[in-house]
């Protein structure tokens, strides 16, 4: 006997006798059974058992089958979301466009969606619809199926750097002409342009071959983002008794500083070179900025020798006229040298500071 539980129908026979089943056989049975309309969505126990008329005192069986019923057509919500979702790469740069491709999808077996209206918004307005409005219409959308919307948007060029939410609003209706809404949230970051802004390498006074000299500039981070492990650099037609490196760390927007570098020129005439700077922005591409310089070195400076020079020459005026010229030109050495050591130190303590902040 099968015994048919509510919400199901039996569209045959549910109960069977047998005179006599023999040792050892087997007898199989088939019921047929459907969904009553309304049926809840549910999984539904089957009762089925077994007596026997024997004298000899057989127990009876019972067993339980279960049959899962799922929703009836009308009893589901059909769904329309986005599927996946494109932006043309890894993330979109403030201030500029990028084609947007939204994949929706009617998840609904049994029902075409139409009249489908798509509007997107951000709430800070990062993104901003290009020679179109926010919205878009689609007519109908079959059981089952994809359909692909490229937008073309622009990023506002203020925009903060971050993943920044777009909020996708559909609304639609069903084979029956009921109105749905759905809402989907999807994700683009946003990356600033990065700026660096290199002051002017100014030559020193005079450039002597085979003589230290020294040189100092300005930069400032003047974009919206950090410069993550920037370092500085020179190098050129020219030997240097240090190393002219400078690890400046991560500089943070707004926020400027200085390098310096001695060098010697190997010979008169021009001296080429260039200071380089390399640094990650917030995705971890590695840029490179490089400022050229050129410098024009004198011959080696004439060095003073009294024993040299005839006695009137040390009596007379020629020495006075010298003497200043001389003193002047050993200040300078010595103010210039000063300068450059007090800088450097100062650099060594804002790095010391800089590593025991980390």
């Amino acid at each position: 006997n099968v015994d048919i539980p509510d919400g199901l129908l039996n569209k045959t026979r549910s109960t069977f006798i047998e005179p006599v089943i023999p040792a050892n056989s087997r007898k199989a049975y088939s019921v047929t059974l459907f969904a009553e309309d309304g049926a809840k969505e549910r999984s539904y126990p089957i009762k089925i058992s077994l007596s026997s008329g024997s004298s000899a005192g057989v127990d009876d069986v019972v067993q339980y089958a279960n049959v899962y019923v799922s929703g009836t057509s009308g009893s589901k919500t059909p769904q329309l979301m986005v599927d996946s979702y494109n932006y043309g790469g890894t993330f979109v740069q403030a201030g500029k466009r990028f084609v947007l491709c939204l994949s929706l999808y009617n998840t609904s077996g049994s029902h075409t969606l139409s009249n489908i209206k798509v509007t997107i918004s951000s709430e800070d307005g990062t993104f901003i619809p290009v020679n179109s409005s926010n919205s878009f219409y689609i007519e109908t959308l079959g059981k089952k199926e994809h359909i692909d919307q490229y937008l073309h948007l622009s990023v506002k060029p203020t925009a903060e750097q971050k993943t920044t939410a777009l909020n996708v609003n559909m609304t639609y209706e069903d084979s029956s002409g009921n109105t749905f809404t759905a809402e989907d949230i999807i994700s683009i970051p946003v990356l600033q342009d990065t700026r660096l802004e290199v002051g002017d390498i100014i030559a020193p006074p005079e450039l002597y071959a085979m003589m230290q000299s020294w040189v100092s500039m300005e930069f400032y981070n003047t974009g919206k983002t950090t410069l993550y492990n920037l370092r500085v650099s020179a190098e050129g037609d020219f030997d240097t008794t240090e190393s002219t490196s400078y690890f400046v760390g991560n500089m943070e927007s707004g926020s400027s500083d200085s390098y310096d570098f001695s060098f010697i020129p190997r010979s008169a005439g021009t001296m080429d070179g260039k200071v380089v700077f390399t640094f990650e922005d917030a995705s971890g591409e590695e840029q490179t900025i490089e400022r050229p310089f050129s410098f024009q070195v004198m011959e080696e400076m004439p060095v003073f020798d009294p024993g040299g020079m005839m006695p009137e020459e040390l009596e007379g005026g020629d020495k006075s006229n010298k003497l200043p010229w001389i003193l002047e030109g050993i200040f300078i050495l010595i103010c210039g040298g000063g300068i450059f050591v007090w800088k450097k130190l100062r650099r060594k303590k804002m790095q010391q500071e800089m590593e025991i902040n980390e």
